[in-house]
């Protein structure tokens, strides 16, 4: 996620019928980012774990820590 606002979307489509569903499938098979402090504390307040946070709140390096985690999944 880019923004705060992403989070507060995302679980506005799912609508309450689909949204337990889909933050446990997050939890479980999604390895998901938050660009920064704010985008990361929106995640965890919806119920989101392990939130993937960057240490400067850019695209690029948000990408590299993904990228990161990714490949220690794998191993």
């Amino acid at each position: 996620f880019t923004s705060q606002i992403q989070v507060r979307h995302l679980l506005e489509v799912a609508g309450p019928s689909r949204r337990d569903a889909l933050i446990e499938a997050m939890n479980r098979r999604v390895l998901v980012g938050a660009v920064g402090p704010t985008c990361a504390a929106a995640c965890e307040a919806a119920g989101l774990r392990d939130v993937i946070t960057p240490a400067h709140p850019k695209l690029a390096p948000l990408l590299a820590a993904l990228a990161d985690r990714y490949a220690a999944r794998q191993m």
